[in-house]
């Protein structure tokens, strides 16, 4: 099987460039990330003639790939191009960019450091209030949107700090994707408007080579929070879990909810102690970071539903998809 992609430059009216470069690709990778550092591509090009032209900062690619002629093109991601690169002696042209979501903020100031108080607010009414503020939509899983905060302070902080901040604070990733400020818990399967997130079928035999691993170093059994009753005027101490290693959160924090939340977040975290590396000889379409994968006849420990934080589509002539749990 022949691999195919395809690429369009959006910024000049959506001009297909595949045909221009497809006998001088030499690489080209796309990362996919749950966290909020940025999706990227990477595209290398022979440039023996110095025929190419070298595109401009900012310009728009969007990127599909395909397992084979005839099959429907998948839609892998949109990038801004941030890096150009020529070097030699065998002449290249790299060209580097990260996802549109991210960059597009810059401009609507989602980056921008502000200095104001929120008062007491729940995360989702955050996640609702800054999506409007950036002409973005939102969506939040319901018992996230519940967490209270009591007399939220944002301080030369931007409001993508912010959020994310906050998310990963109660074990979840807030992250800006086509439009829309999404926060869902770690591991979550169900979207953010609370839908069942189909699993991708993976079979063992259809990976070129896998790693699974468990430890318990640096798990903790217990945690420690404390928070302030400003009423009463006492500093209260709550201790989740059982048993050690033990952790002590040294934040004080404003009211008992909030405590809770985050001591629990630290528990199901460091109640995660496994991981999954997977490369698969092909093309994972459905495979994306944050979705889910089913994957079977490897070994009892390890077949099942994994929730991906990393994905890599990776094409150098033959296509590998690998992917991280």
């Amino acid at each position: 099987m022949t691999p195919i992609f395809e690429i369009i430059l959006e910024s000049e009216g959506g001009k297909d460039l595949t045909a221009l470069i497809a006998d001088r690709l030499i690489s080209m990778t796309i990362t996919d990330e749950v966290e909020l550092s940025s999706d990227r591509l990477e595209i290398v090009l022979d440039d023996r003639d110095m025929a190419l032209a070298v595109p401009a900062h900012g310009a728009t690619l969007a990127v599909s790939l395909a397992a084979q002629k005839g099959q429907a093109m998948t839609p892998v991601g949109r990038f801004v191009v941030n890096s150009v690169s020529l070097s030699g002696p065998n002449r290249t042209l790299t060209i580097e960019g990260n996802a549109a979501d991210l960059a597009d903020t810059k401009a609507t100031g989602l980056r921008s450091a502000k200095t104001r108080n929120h008062g007491n607010i729940t995360l989702g009414a955050l996640t609702r209030k800054i999506a409007s503020e950036h002409g973005m939509k939102a969506a939040i899983a319901p018992d996230l949107a519940r967490v209270a905060f009591t007399r939220l302070a944002q301080r030369a902080e931007s409001d993508l700090h912010l959020i994310t901040r906050l998310a990963r604070g109660v074990d979840a990733i807030a992250k800006p994707v086509d439009g829309v400020l999404t926060v869902v818990a770690k591991g979550a399967v169900t979207t953010a408007s609370g839908r069942d997130m189909p699993a991708v079928k993976v079979a063992v035999d259809q990976a070129s080579n896998w790693q699974w691993r468990t430890t318990d170093r640096d798990r903790d059994r217990s945690v420690s929070v404390r928070w302030r009753d400003t009423k009463a005027g006492r500093t209260h101490v709550i201790v989740l879990g059982a048993g050690e290693p033990k952790r002590d959160l040294r934040r004080l924090y404003a009211s008992e909810a909030e405590a809770r939340a985050a001591g629990e977040a630290v528990l199901k975290q460091g109640g995660r102690g496994q991981s999954l590396e997977l490369s698969i000889a092909g093309f994972g379409a459905g495979l994306f970071a944050g979705g889910l994968m089913a994957l079977s006849d490897a070994h009892p420990r390890v077949d099942g539903q994994w929730h991906l934080k990393r994905v890599e589509h990776r094409l150098t002539g033959a296509l590998t998809t690998s992917s991280e749990r």
